[in-house]
């Protein structure tokens, strides 16, 4: 059980980690609020405390707002990367084809190159989801051992 420093000294608690990581993603509490957990020595940031349950890193993206931005290359920005560079080219294709006067190839070319974008993004996005989905239900075989 954890509890968590308020304002002018004053404590709530206890609460069980499920409850903390609800607080944060509800944005009740951030990753720099002060946590004690019972039978410890001393006050932590949640987010070393999030670190050492889940044995990683919290997402740089929910540390904090102050934090610097790093660049976080998983497999779903590569879909977003890879969306992006695909549009281009089908802009590129576009304005070719329009140079060209080649009307019906142009249209092609920009739809073709929107739809990629929309496919490569959607991609992403379910990957991480599904991610999010393997590394909770670990979690959660690691907790029942």
């Amino acid at each position: 059980m954890y509890y968590i420093a308020i304002a002018e000294g004053q404590t709530e608690g206890p609460f069980s980690l499920e409850v903390l990581e609800n607080y944060f993603t509800q944005k009740k509490i951030n990753a720099k609020t002060m946590v004690f957990q019972e039978g410890g020595q001393e006050w932590e940031e949640f987010e070393k405390v999030l670190a050492k349950y889940h044995k990683k890193i919290v997402p740089k993206s929910k540390v904090s707002e102050e934090q610097n931005t790093d660049v976080n290359l998983t497999l779903g920005n590569w879909f977003f990367l890879i969306g992006r560079v695909v549009a281009v080219c089908g802009l590129i294709g576009f304005f070719v084809c329009i140079a060209q006067k080649l009307i019906g190839l142009a249209v092609a070319c920009l739809l073709s190159g929107f739809f990629s974008l929309m496919f490569f993004l959607w991609m992403g996005k379910i990957y991480d989801r599904i991610a999010e989905c393997v590394l909770l239900l670990k979690n959660m075989q690691n907790n029942n051992k």
